[in-house]
């Protein structure tokens, strides 16, 4: 599809979330791509940085990789302060690249981890049928504490992991609220996320039509988060909160 838009030669490409944005990428490295929702687009092979994309893409970034998700476990931490065990689920281990190498998340996850003093194991969601097996791993892990990413996958399944969670009383950060309003302990995020994410890469894409490169165009990150926390889940759990 991305190289269908390349023959018919349009003037931007606008894609939503990271792997059209890749697509697109490896397609063109003339045409304008203005991606939305790209959590490590440094090391997916998208940008260059932030500050100065320095080719072909730019756009706005609505999650901004390991910041938050360090940012989240301290949260995390504060609430359960004596566990060390930490169950990490994901949609995979591996990121697509532009290059079609692939990008580790483990590496980096591990090291935000290891620096609030957890031992992460890590569990992949992909399908409806992996739920079940990976809950059998968890228990056996003996984890204490749960990580939950927010692929669409593991969006779908998110009230059986939030039922899991608190039946084995497991305090919960997730990347998405509505993890918490299923019923999981807590989630950090940007504010808003989507909903101010589209119109401000229509900026982009004006920009750009006026004559702007890509290249200069700052990627646009969250200028707000939000902490949501589920107090009724947090009294089952037994964890005061402040």
């Amino acid at each position: 599809l991305a190289e269908k838009l390349v023959r018919n030669r349009v003037d931007v490409i606008w894609t939503f979330p990271d792997l059209p944005a890749i697509a697109a990428a490896r397609a063109t490295r003339t045409i304008p791509i203005v991606f939305v929702n790209v959590a490590w687009p440094v090391e997916q092979g998208l940008i260059e940085s932030f500050a100065r994309p320095g080719r072909n893409v730019t756009g706005v970034a609505t999650y901004t990789g390991l910041e938050v998700s360090t940012k989240r476990l301290e949260f995390l931490k504060a609430v359960a302060p004596a566990a060390t065990r930490l169950s990490w689920i994901l949609g995979s281990a591996m990121e697509a690249t532009v290059d079609g190498a692939g990008f580790d998340l483990r590496p980096l996850l591990n090291g935000a981890a290891r620096s609030l003093g957890y031992d992460v194991r890590y569990h992949f969601v992909q399908k409806s049928e992996d739920v079940d097996p990976v809950f059998t791993d968890i228990l056996a892990s003996r984890a204490q504490v749960l990580a939950v990413a927010g692929t669409p996958m593991i969006y779908a399944v998110r009230d059986r992991i939030a039922a899991f969670a608190l039946s084995n009383r497991l305090p919960t950060a997730s990347a998405s609220f509505t993890f918490v309003e299923a019923g999981g302990l807590l989630s950090y995020n940007a504010a808003g996320s989507y909903l101010t994410a589209v119109p401000r890469s229509a900026e982009h894409v004006d920009r750009i039509f006026r004559g702007a490169r890509p290249a200069d165009l700052p990627v646009s990150r969250p200028d707000k988060y939000e902490l949501v926390i589920n107090l009724k889940t947090a009294k089952a759990l037994g964890l005061p909160i402040p």
